[in-house]
């Protein structure tokens, strides 16, 4: 699964939640299908992992093509599935692609955390467009995102660890976007508090 971004202000374009979300649901969509012919069963996982690495270089080619620029989310997203998708179909483990999440969200979770630390937010300089903030939400919104993106890590793990194959490809996605649309939600009072709109250019320039 791509990383979830904050939430994004209204004119964002609706085409982005189907890069987020399309390549990750093409993988379960791709195995569930080969999983019921008993001619892809056996190779499924590695199928499907094709699958998902093809949808998210085309998720990355769209982005350049109608942004002008590939996300940085969605490019570390992008090297990071081609790499241990490439690495699952090679070696024919698919270790790789299972804890592919894991070090997605921990590699989130650090650079978050360690721009904080070296008294930066990586966070705000991504979506800071986003919202308007004072200095000390961003850094408690920042931090509580390092704390999500943790969390997913952990979770992953113990998913991957106790599941079968069928059962994480299954389970993963639903688990991890759940968590992350109840953080979400949980954290929405905390930004419509402290999320400032901007004067217009026109009134400010009146007065």
């Amino acid at each position: 699964m791509t990383p979830p971004s904050p939430p994004r202000p209204p004119n964002a374009r609706p085409g982005q939640w189907l890069v987020d979300l399309g390549p990750v649901l093409l993988f379960v969509l791709s195995f569930v299908l080969l999983g019921r012919v008993p001619a892809y069963r056996e190779n499924a996982i590695y199928i499907a992992t094709g699958v998902f690495v093809a949808a998210v270089i085309a998720a990355m080619i769209y982005s350049q093509l109608t942004r002008g620029s590939i996300p940085p989310v969605l490019l570390v997203t992008g090297l990071i599935v081609t790499a241990f998708g490439g690495l699952t179909i090679a070696l024919k483990n698919d270790t790789f692609i299972k804890v592919k999440n894991t070090i997605e969200n921990g590699f989130f979770a650090v650079a978050i955390a360690g721009s904080l630390l070296m008294g930066q937010n990586a966070l705000r300089l991504v979506f800071g467009h986003a919202f308007n903030m004072s200095d000390r939400a961003w850094t408690i919104y920042a931090w509580r995102w390092a704390g999500l993106f943790a969390t997913l890590a952990v979770v992953n793990e113990i998913m991957r660890n106790a599941m079968t194959t069928s059962g994480w490809v299954t389970w993963h996605f639903w688990v991890l976007f759940g968590l992350t649309i109840v953080f979400v939600l949980a954290n929405l009072p905390f930004i419509m508090k402290h999320h400032v709109e901007e004067e217009p250019a026109s009134s400010a320039t009146s007065n």
